[in-house]
């Protein structure tokens, strides 16, 4: 979060705590659960941080206590704001508890490790970085995997904070990954649970792991609802899934040229054929391919585990909207929806297939222009001696 949360990453940080029912209001009135508030802040994110500043504008003293307590089980930005926050309640007369600041001074400061993700992309991969700090800067433990192969690259090394910023940069910049803060270990559960697809070899990630901690793995289930519960999740959210498709990480996830080319053909033939069709018969001949494409590109087991994942990327990046639309697909999806009736789906093949389709057409014609051969209905060249 560098030395201080930039201001748009706050006020996204406050309008998922707003979404999520945390506001100045409910905090003053205490009616908000004290373990909620707890988990927030310990995920370490820019939501944590927006929560820090929060409490430290609404003077209560279970307030003080949370963030003297957190404060023992954070270092840099996030330590920092937790600071602040309680040199504001100070300065309007509130203090954490004696014991709490006992237990604080107490408790030895924990090196936690930094869990990072990217978002999925359309080939199932997932950029996911571990980090702990070191005494030249941090040690990095970076992974590839994709929901199909399994862990397809590793490596640790180490690396200074100037250069891990430089890379999160240059990830976004040129390649439009943004590597946004989650829980470490959920990263730890995934690595430990895949299955080892590479090819070279090289060291196992159990032996890596070694270097980073201790504890037993936890369950590679996707966190999200933690955070998001499966009964607020509101269906209606399917019909306008089509949101998402503005998002910069969808972009990768429109069906690839060489996937799309055989409908399109035979979307092509269709119009094509010999035989005489009428329009409504054309038209459910198309829509049957559309709907085959949609089905078989974007199987719904797969396509739901993603969108799964998805959902917590992008709840941990402030777009808690984007993530319950994400959510309402995949419970569709795992309700028996087909692919076909899911609005966000339907658009990655018929925007995809439409630019295939004209293509094709367009060149269909070129050669028909320049063939002498007549097809069935198609008319005749008039000769040169005919008016």
């Amino acid at each position: 979060m560098g030395k201080r949360a930039p201001a748009d990453a706050v006020e996204r940080g406050r309008a998922a705590l707003t979404a999520d029912g945390i506001t100045p209001a409910a905090l003053a009135s205490g009616s908000v659960a004290h373990e909620r508030l707890a988990e927030i802040l310990r995920a370490d994110t820019t939501i944590a941080a927006a929560l820090a500043g929060l409490l430290g504008e609404v003077p209560r003293a279970e307030h003080a206590a949370l963030l003297a307590a957190a404060e023992a089980h954070t270092h840099g930005s996030m330590r920092r704001e937790i600071r602040r926050a309680l040199f504001r309640l100070h300065r309007a007369g509130i203090e954490p508890p004696a014991e709490e600041l006992a237990r604080s001074a107490e408790e030895p400061r924990v090196v936690e490790l930094r869990g990072w993700l990217s978002h999925v992309d359309g080939r199932g991969d997932c950029l996911m970085w571990l980090t702990r700090p070191a005494a030249a800067g941090l040690v990095l433990l970076s992974a590839r995997l994709n929901d199909r192969s399994g862990l397809c690259d590793l490596a640790m090394y180490e690396i200074s904070r100037r250069q891990l910023r430089i890379q999160r940069e240059e990830l976004a910049d040129r390649h439009d990954i943004r590597m946004t803060r989650v829980d470490w270990r959920y990263i730890d559960a995934l690595l430990s649970a895949a299955r080892d697809a590479r090819h070279a070899g090289g060291p196992s990630y159990a032996s890596l792991r070694t270097r980073l901690t201790a504890d037993a793995p936890g369950s590679p289930d996707v966190p999200i609802y933690g955070h998001i519960s499966r009964e607020s999740i509101d269906p209606a959210l399917v019909d306008v899934s089509t949101e998402l498709l503005n998002l910069p990480e969808l972009r990768s996830w429109f069906p690839a040229v060489a996937e799309l080319d055989p409908y399109a053909r035979q979307i092509l033939d269709a119009q094509s054929s010999p035989l005489v069709l009428s329009r409504h018969q054309q038209d459910d001949r198309v829509a049957g391919i559309v709907t085959r494409a949609t089905t078989e590109l974007y199987p719904a087991d797969v396509i739901a585990g993603r969108l799964e994942a998805l959902a917590y990327y992008l709840w941990a990046s402030a777009r808690e909207r984007q993530a319950r639309i994400a959510l309402a697909v995949v419970e569709a999806l795992r309700g028996g929806a087909s692919p076909h009736t899911v609005p966000l789906l339907a658009a990655f093949v018929r925007q995809a297939l439409s630019a295939i389709y004209t293509a094709l057409r367009t060149q269909a014609e070129e050669q028909q222009r320049g063939s002498v051969i007549v097809r069935p209905g198609q008319p005749q060249p008039r000769s040169r001696g005919q008016a």
